[in-house]
């Protein structure tokens, strides 16, 4: 059977690198950045990226450089440093590598940088093919 994974959010905990990215976009337009719970409610509940800037207290003009600016960041070796696997994800891969093929998917932009991570994280062998697509929507953050 072929199985199908998702990494960010899935086999990954991105909560820290992606709050602390935030941060840093927050901080280079001179907002005010949101509290991590309150960021995450606003995130759960689907807000889009526009309320989210203006909840920070950043001119709604900055959205699209705000997005540019996130979206650097975000695959930077140092902050992909801040991910980490979620529990038993290694049990579970090696498990249902044994009886699998294994696909990963994911909207990351930058494969060789996704590589190296999943190599530091020691996943990167448990997987047959890698999928890399570009997310065609702007409201991803």
């Amino acid at each position: 059977m072929n199985i199908f994974l998702d990494l960010d959010g899935t086999l990954l905990n991105i909560r820290k690198k992606h709050y602390a990215v935030y941060k840093k976009c927050v901080d280079y337009f001179e907002g005010k950045p949101l509290i991590g719970g309150e960021y995450w409610r606003n995130k759960r509940n689907g807000e889009d990226i526009g309320i989210i800037i203006k909840k920070s207290q950043i001119n709604k003009r900055h959205k699209t450089g705000f997005i540019k600016k996130f979206t650097l960041l975000i695959e930077d070796p140092v902050s992909l440093s801040l991910d980490s696997l979620f529990p038993n994800v290694k049990d579970i891969l090696i498990n249902l590598k044994r009886k699998h093929l294994l696909y990963l998917v994911t909207l990351r932009k930058n494969k060789e940088s996704l590589i190296y991570q999943l190599k530091q994280l020691d996943i990167y062998k448990y997987f047959n093919a890698i999928s890399v697509e570009i997310p065609l929507y702007e409201n991803f953050l």
